[in-house]
């Protein structure tokens, strides 16, 4: 509330500002905070591993069962349609974006519970969140963020297409190769 105050002050301000606004550690907000967010045209950078790693401790000490499964309400943003990247706050998760997108598209905690399956992404939303969202979200979409001609060619190729296997496999996906300033590296 306090943050959502101070850009509100701030737009007043500054009415013609063209700043991109980006909320970075979303981990925990209520409903009618998505919905400033989502009105105020504010850009989340979430860590939807959150979710995974803290909804099992925190449910049982200090959020309690119903505030703890909310942490990393993402798909409360996705219905908005608030621009999402997704940043694993390494050390905090693993530094590997399908870990990342497994973890918004099945909202499985460390205690093996899907908590609030309403808070589940869609895997087109989470993979967007990984890339072109991400890139959009420290301005770099023009150099990186999705394959086009002109951009850097640093990618990776999977070893299996995340659209067509069970969701809850995508951070088994193994790295076929990586492509780096153009030239691939197979992956041994």
């Amino acid at each position: 509330d306090t943050l959502l105050a101070i850009i509100d002050r701030a737009k007043v301000k500054t009415p013609n500002s063209s700043s991109r606004i980006i909320m970075e550690h979303y981990g925990y907000a209520r409903q009618d905070q998505h919905e400033k967010v989502a009105a105020e045209g504010i850009w989340v950078s979430n860590n939807p591993y959150y979710f995974y790693e803290l909804s099992g401790p925190y449910s049982k000490q200090g959020l309690g069962l119903e505030r703890a499964s909310k942490i990393s309400s993402i798909g409360s943003l996705e219905k908005l349609k608030v621009p999402m990247s997704f940043h694993s706050d390494y050390f905090m998760a693993p530094a590997e974006p399908l870990v990342l997108v497994w973890s918004a598209v099945n909202r499985i905690n460390s205690n093996g519970d899907v908590l609030a399956p309403e808070e589940k992404v869609s895997l087109f939303t989470a993979m967007k969140a990984v890339t072109i969202e991400a890139a959009k979200s420290i301005r770099l979409e023009k150099e990186i963020g999705t394959i086009a001609v002109g951009k850097k060619a640093d990618f990776v190729l999977l070893a299996e297409n995340p659209f067509k296997i069970n969701p809850v496999k995508i951070k088994d996906i193994r790295i076929y190769s990586t492509v780096f300033e153009g030239k691939e590296f197979k992956i041994q």
